[in-house]
């Protein structure tokens, strides 16, 4: 095969200068592989997030109230705009996982994790089940490394009124609703209400958690729900300390994966835009190098 002279000459000089046609190629072809790389891996993130967070039919507004009983939640199953509405109680501890580590827990009950309307919770392994008895307690997966224990195990609970309960962990689960702790350096658990009431809290709900018919993205329309199920639970004598509305129909932490995407994404192009820059700059070089011998040589 005869190649043509051009390429000939375009070989010759890309052999003579080994090093600086490989840091071009490195250059180009990691600017090239960032790009699609970080585009492809965050599409796919982003994908996933959403999908997992609809999955577990999440709450589009919380009302922290005076306690409650199941009554009140028919009352506002009754509300117009309202799809799904869940009476839950909590309470707040600490773990003591050694004299010198305690961790603060927010603890929550539920009547049984099947009856489960809102905020659903899966098994921390895929496949697996989860089931909960009393004095037993579902922890977020992501304690696990901190707490170096396993399902079956016993934990240590301080409570607020001082007393320490020994619970067995039943099993770690997968709550896309809460923040993990590595985020809020806090555990969060589930238990039976009758499990909250000997730990010290109360069977009485006093949170609402409910989830809006239409458009659940549309956080004027979540937030006039929410005021209609305020009103009817302040008409019935019970005060409302604060309704919790954010960012209704999206994962907690898209805002944060956008953010974090766009910016890999922009040093991404960086990178492409150097490696181009580094072409032209050797390409340059090589001109010069070559003008200059001419130039010794028709002298």
């Amino acid at each position: 095969m005869i190649i043509a002279p051009r390429w000939r000459k375009v070989m010759s000089d890309l052999w003579g200068n080994k090093s600086r046609t490989l840091l071009v190629i490195l250059s180009i072809g990691v600017g090239v592989f960032s790009v699609g790389f970080v585009s492809t891996s965050f599409i796919i993130l982003l994908g996933d997030m959403e999908k997992d967070f609809s999955s577990s039919n999440p709450h589009s507004a919380i009302i922290f109230c005076d306690n409650f009983d199941e009554e009140l939640v028919k009352i506002v199953q009754r509300i117009p705009g309202i799809s799904a509405v869940e009476g839950r109680s909590s309470i707040n501890g600490r773990v003591i996982i050694s004299p010198e580590n305690i961790i603060p827990i927010s603890i929550t009950a539920i009547e049984s994790v099947d009856k489960m309307k809102i905020d659903l919770i899966k098994p921390g392994n895929p496949g697996g089940k989860i089931a909960l008895g009393d004095h037993e307690i579902l922890i977020d997966r992501t304690s696990m490394s901190v707490l170096g224990i396993n399902s079956g195990e016993n934990i240590s609970i301080e409570m607020p009124d001082g007393k320490t309960r020994v619970v067995k962990v039943a099993g770690f689960i997968h709550d896309v609703n809460g923040p993990p702790y590595i985020f809020t350096g806090q555990f969060s658990g589930y238990v039976t209400s009758r499990t909250i009431e000997w730990l010290g809290g109360s069977q009485a709900f006093n949170a609402v958690y409910i989830s809006v018919n239409g458009n659940q993205r549309d956080e004027a329309h979540v937030r006039d729900v929410a005021r209609a199920v305020s009103d009817k639970i302040e008409r019935g004598g019970r005060k409302v300390y604060y309704t919790l509305v954010f960012q209704p129909g999206r994962h907690w932490a898209s805002d944060i994966s956008q953010s974090l995407g766009m910016i890999m994404g922009v040093l991404g192009a960086i990178s492409v835009f150097l490696s181009a820059f580094l072409v032209i700059n050797t390409i340059s070089s090589l001109l010069s190098q070559q003008m200059s011998r001419l130039s010794r040589n028709v002298l």
